[in-house]
C-alpha cells in the first residue's frame, strides 16, 4: 500500500503511528514515488489519529478513562498491546475483529476491562494544546505537514465539548508554525 501511495497518491495519511513508524512509512512512500520517477514533494504526509486535547492533562487522563475512549483503542493493531506484553482482547486481527454490533454487551465489557490504562494512556494522543503541539512538531520534524484529529475529549461529559474545542482551535494555532 506504501508502495502504492508513492507511485500514484497525492497524500499520504495513515492512522496514528508512533514517530518511527511514521518515518519508516514515509519513508517508504517518497522511495516509492523516487523509483517511479515522481517527485516525492508532491505527496502531502498526513496523519489521522484519536485525540484528547484540553485544558489540563488531569482532564485528559479522566477523558482517556472513558470506556468509549477505551472502546476507540479496540481498534488498534495487536502490536500496540504487545508493547505491553499484552495480547488484543479481541485477539490477534484487532480491528478487523471489532465489528461493535457482533459482539454482546458481555463480550463489549470483557474487552473493555482487560485494556488496562496504560495502554490507553500510551496509545492515544493527549494532552494540553501546548503538550500536544509538542507532539505534533515531533511528527512535523519527520515531515509531517497535516495533523487530524478526532476529537474525544468529551465523550464522557458533554460539558467538556465547547471547552475542549476551544483547546483544539488553541492546538490548531500553536500548530501553524510548524
Amino acid at each position: 500500500m506504501l508502495e502504492m501511495c508513492g507511485r500514484h497518491g497525492d497524500g499520504w495519511i495513515p492512522t496514528h503511528l508512533s514517530p518511527a513508524d511514521y518515518a519508516a512509512g514515509l519513508d517508504q512512500v517518497r522511495t516509492a514515488a523516487i523509483a517511479a520517477g515522481r517527485d516525492p514533494s508532491t505527496i502531502t504526509p498526513a496523519m489521522w489519529s484519536f485525540a484528547v486535547c484540553d485544558d489540563t492533562h488531569e482532564l485528559c487522563h479522566k477523558a482517556l478513562r472513558s470506556p468509549f475512549v477505551k472502546a476507540a483503542v479496540l481498534t488498534a493493531h495487536p502490536d500496540v498491546f504487545g508493547r505491553h506484553g499484552l495480547e488484543h482482547p479481541l485477539g490477534q486481527f484487532g480491528l478487523t475483529r471489532y465489528v461493535p454490533t457482533h459482539l454482546d454487551a458481555a463480550a463489549t465489557t470483557a474487552a473493555l476491562d482487560a485494556i488496562p490504562f496504560e495502554v490507553v494512556h500510551d496509545h492515544i494522543p493527549h494532552g494540553t494544546p501546548e503538550e500536544m503541539a509538542g507532539l505534533v512538531a515531533t511528527y512535523a520534524a519527520i515531515g509531517l505537514r497535516h495533523f487530524v484529529p478526532w476529537p474525544l475529549s468529551f465523550v464522557d461529559d458533554l460539558a467538556r465539548v465547547g471547552p475542549s474545542f476551544k483547546a483544539l482551535a488553541r492546538l490548531a494555532r500553536l500548530c501553524d508554525d510548524l
